[in-house]
Formats: C-alpha cells, structure tokens, sequence
C-alpha cells in the first residue's frame, strides 16, 4: 500500500495563479474534453471581466500575442504559456539574474496600439507595485522591451478558489473563514493604499499548497486620485465579472471598499453553497438581479454552518453600502467573532439532536428509553447512553432479520449534498458512500465524487474487479476531471496486478497532462505505480523521477478534499 507522503501542487498551474483566468485547454486526440465548473449555468460571457463604457463598447474578442515561449524579455527568459485573458497572456519565465521564477504578463497585440488600454495596463502595475503583502500577487517590476508591454509579478503555485470549487465540495466553516480572513487582509492593505480591487471573484483568489490565500489582478483597481480617475473611468463605466459584481458597480456610481466586500461576500456564498446566488442567460439578467433580488438564504443550504457566518455573508451582499461592513477592518473584526462551529440555537427542535432521524421507529423507542429512565430515577445513566463516547453515525445500527444482522443502515438525507456531506463524515465506510452513488434524485456531481472515494476504498487485490469496474465508469462518464481520477484509478489496479506496461500506458497517454485533476486520494497510488513502473520497465525507456518528486511532495490534504 502506498506510505503517506507530503504533497505539493505540481505543474502546470492554472492561469489564474497570476491573475488572469482562464477556461483548462482542451486535449484533443486523448479523449478528453474541457468542462465549466459546477455550479456555474450561465454563459461565459457572465464569467468574464467586463470593460465597458456607455458610449464605446468594447469588443469581446481576444487575440493572443505573439508567441514568445524561448524568447528574453530584459531579464526573463520566457519557458512556456500558463493561460490567457482578455487583456494580456501570461507564460512563465525564468528571471536570468535572480534564477527566480517570475509570471509574465503580457499584452494582447491588438491592445498595445490603444492608448487607453496601455494606460489601464501600466495602472494595473502601478497599483499592484505599491502593494507589498503576504496576500496579494507580488509585482516584481514592469518593462516594455521592443514594444512589448510586460509585467513580471510574482509566480504563485495552487489553483484559484474556482477550480477548487469544481474539484472539491463546497469547503467546511474551518477553511471558509480561512479565505475571509486572508483576503479581508489583502482589501485592508489594498484600501490604505487608496486602491479599490473592483474585480473580486473566485478566478482572482488563488490558495497555495500551503493553504496561504494571495488576491491577484488588481487590472481593475482603481486608483484614489481624481485626474486619474477622471481620465481613465469615465462616468458610465462598467467594469467586473457579472456574477460578483455590487450594485453600486452595476450602476456605474462611484466605489469604494464596500464594493469589494459585496464581491467577496458573493464569492463566498459561491464557496458555501457550491454556486453564485444569482443566475440568469445575459449577464444584463444576473445584474438586474443583483440590484433587485434577495440572494436565497445560506443557513438552508448549509445547516452545518455557524448562523453567525451565514448572517454576515448576507450583511456583506446587502444593496445598500451603508448596510455592509463600513470597511475592511471592520470586517476582519466581525469575521473574528465567528466560531468554527455551530451553536445549538440555529432555530432547532431539540429533537433534531437525536440521532438517526430518518428512523422514527428506532426513535421512538429510544425515547421511550429515556423517559423510562427518567421515572425510574435512572438520569444519570440515561444521560450516560445519550453521551456515550463516539459519535453515533461512526457506528450505525444494524437491523435484525430473523434473529440475523443485515447490512449496516446509513440514514438518507433530505438533499444529495447532505447525503455527501454525511459520507465524509463517516470517511472510510463504504455504505456511505454507496447511498450517495445511489441517492434520488441523481446529482451527477456528488455520485462522481462519491465514486472516486468508493473506488479508492475497494484498491486491492482481492476487490480488483469492484474497483476496476467503478473507474472503468468514472474514465466513460464524459466529464474530464472524472475521466482523469477514473483512468489513474485503473493505473494502480494495473500496477498493482503486476501489469507495469499497461499502466505506464494510461499514465502517458490519459493522466500525466491532467495531473492538477486528480483527487488527493488517488495521487499516492500513482506515486506508487509510476515508481513501480520506472523499476519494471528499462531506465532508457521509463523515467518518472520529476513527477515522482513533484507528486510526491504534495502537501494539499485540506484543499483537495474530495468534493464536486
């Protein structure tokens, strides 16, 4: 069996760990095809940041620069693309002097002739450059070699909170709070600055390895300085991403740090709830609605969650500024108040802290237990049971048939997403994670996930046809990051029957260009097959050592919880 391993995000790293977001490349030739993020039903155009005016409509087609990969701008030497936006393409580079890393932004070919776009590009750099914080992209320096507007900034290895999302379930209170509180620091430090970021959303929120949040692409800020502003946003302007856009910017009206935190309070209820709270076919629908519709509750989708954290989420989404926090220190002190957990008086019944309630037979009788116990004077032993040591749903009841044990009973939950969130609960039970595969209605998200954790519980020899028939499905269902984790599945049962061949071919052919898709559970399996494989199979041939290296290092068991 594989040994536990620290782990490190390997390459290539997403576009927006730079700022600029951009939808996976598609491969094709291997069967693999791209895929939006769950969660997200409108058209692209409502994911994309907007730089409109009323009088000048700006186009949406984005042409790409010049190639530039083995190419040295001043002190970079360019290696290769990360990802493209709709001002600039991003490649990663090696700075000559320092042998650093370094991100390189540069801009679009057919932008460099506009002046108003080389201005907001060089204002990109001023504003990020005055801004030295553990949260925010570094900018390193800006140049223009041979015509070629560039910005070097730092370069930051994770994924941004939208990709985390379509990997990963909807994250927990622990981590939630993590995110508020680094990007809350990140605004803090932006706003005494005089620098409003206008385009806070998942894409622009990167996480590390290290669980360090870093807020990039502050292309939109906008500058505390009145000939600047009167220059470059003019009256009119719309400038964001529709789907996390303030009212206030909807409308064009002048901003300040309340606008970014109605953004952030957006993107958060994204990060909760596994989508944004409005939805609609144009982007002129979504931000219709942000100016005029109540976002749907948040403690009804998470019941799990503090009510403090679901109410301050809210308070930063309300549409009048002066009904969000004032500021962001004002916000980072509210964030402080909330606990990690949630209180017994989220408006429960107290019944509803029985257990088993899918079972109303077995509870019935376990009251009838209690208040037995209480007549007889028997409190402290009912009490006593009530509180035993475990926690009830690590051990489920077993029903009896004709004086004989049948399987053991995982209570079915109102929702999918509660039915998967019990499963994690429960970890490595496989019932668990058998009711969330065969949850009605079918949520194709949760039973894929659910899928992946069930194959990875049946990697061994003697359940080898189970789990191959399992992957075998995940790597048909159609859906690249299921394709992925279904094919390095079927890597490990070939490894592990002996088959290096076999499994080095999927490893090359369907899973090494799509590593950043694989679910944590699965990479110390194929850590183990790839140094399986590089043993059996002749040096010359096989030489698996960097991904090795790089798998092996990954250190990012939070962040990559299995999730939609």
């Amino acid at each position: 069996m594989p040994s536990d391993k620290r782990r490190k995000k390997i390459r290539p790293v997403s576009a927006g760990a730079t700022g600029e977001s951009s939808p996976p490349p598609s491969s094709q030739g291997k069967g693999v095809r791209t895929q939006q993020a769950p969660g997200i039903e409108d058209s692209d155009s409502t994911q994309e940041t907007i730089y409109q005016t009323s009088e000048t409509p700006r186009t949406s087609e984005k042409g790409p620069s010049t190639n530039l990969i083995g190419r040295q701008l001043d002190d970079f030497k360019i290696l290769r693309k990360l990802g493209q936006g709709g001002m600039a393409t991003v490649y990663l580079a090696e700075q000559v002097s320092l042998k650093r890393e370094a991100a390189i932004k540069v801009m679009h070919n057919e932008l460099m002739s506009d002046e108003t776009h080389v201005r907001r590009f060089e204002r990109e750099a001023k504003a990020a450059a005055g801004l030295t914080h553990p949260n925010i992209v570094q900018v390193y320096m800006t140049g223009d070699f041979e015509g070629t507007h560039y910005i070097a900034q730092e370069y930051v290895r994770g994924i941004n909170l939208r990709e985390h999302l379509a990997r990963n379930a909807p994250p927990d209170c622990t981590l939630i709070l993590r995110i508020m509180r680094q990007v809350t620091a990140a605004l803090n430090a932006a706003a005494e600055k005089g620098i409003v970021h206008r385009d806070i959303k998942p894409e622009n929120i990167m996480i590390t390895s290290r669980k360090l949040i870093k807020v990039a692409d502050f292309g939109l800020a906008q500058i505390a300085q009145s000939d600047e502003r009167v220059e470059l946003t003019q009256v009119g302007t719309t400038m964001g991403t529709p789907l996390y856009m303030s009212p206030e910017q909807v409308n064009g009206k002048p901003l300040d740090q309340r606008s970014d935190i109605y953004s952030l309070g957006v993107t958060c209820y994204h990060l909760i709830s596994g989508r944004p709270p409005f939805h609609g076919e144009t982007a002129l629908s979504i931000a219709v609605k942000h100016l005029n519709e109540p976002p749907p509750s948040l403690s009804k989708r998470r019941p799990d969650l503090p009510v403090e954290l679901c109410d301050l989420i809210h308070r930063m989404m309300e549409k009048d500024p002066d009904k969000r926090p004032a500021n962001a220190a004002e916000l980072m002190q509210a964030i402080k108040k909330i606990p990690e957990q949630p209180s017994l008086k989220q408006g429960r019944n107290w019944t509803s802290l029985i257990p088993f309630q899918s079972n109303r037979g077995f509870q019935k009788q376990l009251l009838a237990f209690i208040l037995a116990s209480l007549c007889l004077g028997g409190v402290a032993a009912a009490i006593g049971w009530v509180n035993r040591p475990g926690d009830p749903l690590n051990a489920p009841f077993q029903e009896q048939a004709g004086g004989e044990a049948v399987e053991s009973i995982i209570p079915h939950e109102k929702t999918a997403i509660a039915q998967f969130f019990l499963a994690m609960r429960l970890k490595d039970k496989e019932e668990a994670w058998k009711a969330v595969i065969n949850y009605e209605p079918v949520s194709a998200v949760y039973k894929n996930i659910a899928q992946i954790r069930l194959g990875i519980l049946l990697i061994k020899p003697d359940r080898y046809d189970e789990a191959k028939a399992i992957f075998q499905e995940l790597a048909n269902s159609g859906q690249p990051k299921y394709e992925v984790n279904g094919y390095a599945g079927l890597m490990a049962l070939e490894s592990i029957n002996g088959n290096a061949r076999g499994a080095q071919d999927i490893w090359d052919i369907r899973v090494r260009d799509h590593v950043n898709d694989l679910d944590a559970g699965l990479i110390e399996y194929v850590v183990t097959a790839l140094e399986e494989n590089q043993i059996a199979l002749k040096a010359d041939e096989v030489d698996n050592s960097e991904f090795i290296r790089d798998l092996s290092n990954f250190d990012d068991e939070e962040v990559r919880s299995p999730g939609p």
